[in-house]
C-alpha cells in the first residue's frame, strides 16, 4: 500500500501534461492518439444512402459539425443533427 500511495503522490506533483495516465503492475500507462488517414470506401460497399437521415452524438468539439457537413455534402442527408452532452 505504501508504494501505492508513493506513486500516486508522485503522480499528482509531477509537472507531466498528461490527461489519461493509468498505473497497472507497476507500469505507467499513458493514453495517446495516432493520426490515421483513412482511404475512401469504393461506391459498391458505401454503407451510408443518399438522402439518408443520420443522427450525430457526441461532445468532441468540432468532429460531430464536420460529419454532419460530409453527409450534407457528400450524400445529400436530409438530416444532421449533433447533440452535445454537458456536465456541470
Amino acid at each position: 500500500m505504501d508504494q501505492l500511495a508513493e506513486l500516486l503522490t508522485n503522480e499528482v506533483t509531477s509537472t507531466a501534461t498528461d490527461i489519461a495516465v493509468a498505473w497497472r503492475k507497476g507500469e505507467r500507462l499513458v493514453q495517446s492518439y495516432v493520426s490515421l488517414r483513412l482511404e475512401e470506401v469504393a461506391v459498391e460497399r458505401d454503407v451510408l444512402r443518399q438522402g439518408g437521415v443520420y443522427l450525430i452524438t457526441g461532445g468532441l468539439g468540432n468532429v460531430g459539425l464536420t460529419l454532419t457537413d460530409m453527409l450534407r455534402r457528400r450524400y445529400s442527408a436530409k438530416s444532421g443533427t449533433r447533440l452535445a452532452a454537458h456536465t456541470a
